[in-house]
């Protein structure tokens, strides 16, 4: 009997139901997290999106060598947002 079996039988739920339901917790527990993450940044530059970070950086409004890791993360922080909010909508 797995661990998640275990535990379901105690507090008398199905396996899949809490399997569903603590999967939901840790998907919306990293949101917060990466999403917090993108607020820091894009505040940091005035910016509400990557997109928008490239835009500044095109014009010439920001520096590229000191925005360069924040945009590198900026970017996969969104990708990762973007991949949880698809992985939430198929539970």
């Amino acid at each position: 009997m797995h661990v998640l079996d275990e535990i379901a039988n105690v507090l008398h739920v199905k396996s899949e139901d809490l399997e569903k339901e603590s999967l939901k917790i840790f998907l919306d527990s990293k949101l917060i997290q990466i999403e917090s993450e993108i607020f820091r940044i894009s505040q940091k530059y005035g910016v509400k999106s990557v997109l928008e970070l490239d835009s500044k950086l095109k014009k010439g409004e920001l520096n590229e060598e000191i925005v360069r890791e924040d945009f590198m993360r900026l970017d996969n922080f969104e990708s990762q947002r973007d991949e949880i909010i698809k992985a939430l909508g198929k539970i």
